[in-house]
């Protein structure tokens, strides 16, 4: 855990709960945040059997079956030597059905298991499992922190890619990583260009575009977020009231769109009205 980049107070929590490994564990944080390397990491640190670990993620649909919590719930009944460790990468992807067999799970703890949930939102899981488990929030972290990585990572990177990467990246070391093979920067420039665009056209101009947004959900939330750092930076300079109002018009409008987006609200309708109001 150390050669993490962690805040002081996830890194105080993931420290006490090596010492004493709870029923569960929660995660939360943005995409790209590196929820389940840090669980990865940590589960690591209180065993010493690599096949007492066990990921297990939204299937090719994106999403978690019941039938997927009943294989774990017969995996971790025989009781293994050292302690076991389940993550289940994005947990509010569970089917209602999925969440309630996986409370049953809960409800019948066994020594020795600890199961790490991920998600980005707390809201998208049940109450009851939510109670049950310890939570740890995961923020992203400060751009100084993303500058070092990258440059550990990729010693004697441009000044001007560096720059546009801690951009890009948003605090999340997982994005900034991905952001570092060969073919992804220039891709991500020609993102950030129609990221502008947004921005700045009129709005039949900006209305081209929502075929584009509304096919890709994770690309859209990506965009979005993107608009948010920029409009976040054009208010920081605003040199007049009118100026600053009108970023932190759209700023609201963003944030609205993104959470509507987010509780599954249709992509198209949310880009229509958004791209609308500015």
């Amino acid at each position: 855990m150390d050669s993490l980049f962690l805040h002081d107070a996830a890194r105080a929590a993931f420290t006490a709960f090596t010492k004493q490994p709870p029923q569960g564990l929660l995660l939360v944080g943005p995409e790209g945040v590196g929820k389940v390397t840090i669980a990865t990491a940590w589960a690591h640190g209180v065993t010493n059997h690599a096949t007492s670990i066990h990921l297990t993620t939204p299937d090719e649909h994106g999403t978690i079956s019941i039938e997927t919590v009943r294989d774990l719930y017969q995996a971790t009944r025989t009781k293994q030597e050292g302690r076991q460790i389940v993550i289940i990468d994005r947990a509010d992807r569970m089917s209602l059905e999925a969440e309630n067999a996986f409370l049953k799970l809960l409800e019948e703890p066994r020594s020795g298991l600890t199961f790490i949930l991920t998600t980005l939102k707390i809201e998208s899981l049940l109450p009851t499992i939510v109670s049950r488990i310890q939570r740890i929030d995961l923020h992203p972290l400060p751009d100084e922190a993303i500058r070092r990585l990258v440059m550990a990572k990729k010693p004697g990177v441009a000044e001007a890619d560096l720059t546009q990467l801690v951009f890009l990246a948003q605090g999340r070391p997982g994005i900034a990583l991905s952001l570092l093979t060969e073919d992804s920067l220039p891709a991500q420039r020609e993102h950030m260009r129609t990221v502008k665009q947004l921005i700045t056209a009129k709005p039949y101009d900006r209305f081209k575009f929502i075929g584009m947004l509304a096919g890709d959900r994770e690309n859209c939330i990506a965009s979005l977020e993107a608009m948010v750092r920029i409009v976040e930076i054009q208010a920081g300079a605003a040199t007049s009231s009118a100026q600053l109002q009108r970023w932190i018009a759209i700023a609201q409008a963003l944030e609205e769109a993104l959470a509507s987006i987010a509780r599954n609200g249709n992509i198209r309708a949310q880009l229509l009205y958004l791209f609308s109001r500015y």
